[in-house]
């Protein structure tokens, strides 16, 4: 982030029902100045391998939340940003405060912020994450379980995992045209 390699790239979320932009989805982004743009699988690994995935998770959830207050600014009450979360941050006992402060010092209302875990960070340490959703949650921030279906998935995982939304996994939808079980499940 110090050298400007770093930028945070957004996704838009759009309502199905009206078309229109109701939020984003912050994307961390590295663009090396000898090897050009740098895959995120392959650069949170490595921030994950070297303990600094905490470190730019947080610098992502600060910019997030700058950015989200102006365009709610522009586009309404009711944009909504969403940021990932890693494991560790998950993990971090300050990680509620630290999201708080974040939103407090952006001038959002906790409702204007979404975080994003994994299924597989959630169930690492499933007491945790499900405590540290709450607790977030109590405040105001939404919280969605990213790629449901990509692991070990259980629907009992829900009934633990606070969450406001579940962002189902494409191998889970593949084939829901079809006609197949894939399509009861995802029902």
């Amino acid at each position: 982030a110090e050298r400007g390699e770093l930028h945070v790239a957004w996704q838009p979320i759009v309502s199905v029902a009206n078309g229109r932009d109701v939020g984003a989805e912050a994307l961390a982004r590295w663009t090396h100045p000898v090897l050009g743009a740098v895959r995120p699988d392959e650069f949170v690994a490595i921030a994950e391998r070297v303990g600094v995935i905490g470190t730019l998770g947080n610098w992502v959830l600060e910019q997030a939340c700058k950015y989200i207050a102006r365009w709610r600014a522009i586009a309404g009450d009711d944009f909504v940003g969403f940021v990932n979360i890693s494991t560790r941050q998950l993990a971090d006992a300050r990680f509620v405060d630290e999201v708080l402060d974040r939103v407090h010092r952006a001038g959002l209302p906790p409702h204007a912020l979404g975080l994003e875990v994994t299924e597989t960070a959630a169930m690492d340490d499933l007491q945790r994450a499900s405590a540290t959703l709450d607790a977030l949650r109590a405040h105001g921030i939404r919280t969605a379980l990213d790629d449901f279906g990509s692991g070990h998935s259980s629907l009992a995982y829900l009934q633990q995992l606070p969450a406001d939304i579940v962002k189902v996994d494409k191998s889970l939808v593949r084939h829901v045209v079809d006609g197949s079980a894939s399509q009861a499940v995802v029902a």
